[in-house]
């Protein structure tokens, strides 16, 4: 009896386990290297959004909406392809990972990108720190206007 018991809950699990089909793959869907460039793009715009709420709903930005007129589809569309995708787990963590990837790439051209502009500034307060406390001690002469 404990036998069949195990094997019953082991065939149901089995059963239950198998994987179907309960979404249908749309007629209009949005393929998955369009749909992580989407994601990508929402992604970027709700960050932005975060950090400056008041210049979006100054200028009624709307993210999904631009993102939608970008890549010529509608609201219906881009969530029966992402009901779809969630369905199918196996490509949907390949669709965010590669979306995860580019906005690691991003963020690390924006800090390359940032330590270079504070590496100039720094550099051009360097100089006129220095070339105002030579002043000071009288080894640069002031120039005359007209003469370089």
């Amino acid at each position: 009896m404990r036998k069949s018991v195990v094997l019953f809950i082991g065939v149901l699990l089995m059963l239950m386990s198998c994987e179907v089909d309960r979404y249908e793959k749309p007629d209009n869907l949005i393929d998955e290297n369009t749909m992580s460039d989407i994601l990508y793009e929402l992604s970027i715009f709700y960050a932005a959004k975060g950090i400056n709420v008041q210049r979006f709903q100054a200028e009624e930005l709307d993210p999904e909406s631009f993102v939608y007129s970008k890549f010529k589809i509608d609201s219906t569309q881009f969530a029966a392809s992402s009901v779809y995708y969630a369905s199918k787990p196996d490509i949907y963590i390949k669709i965010y990972e590669r979306v995860e990837e580019r906005l690691k790439a991003r963020r690390e051209q924006l800090i390359e990108l940032s330590e270079k502009k504070k590496a100039e500034l720094d550099s051009v307060r360097k100089s006129r720190v220095t070339d105002t406390t030579r002043l000071k001690k009288g080894v640069v002469k002031e120039q005359k206007p007209g003469n370089k």
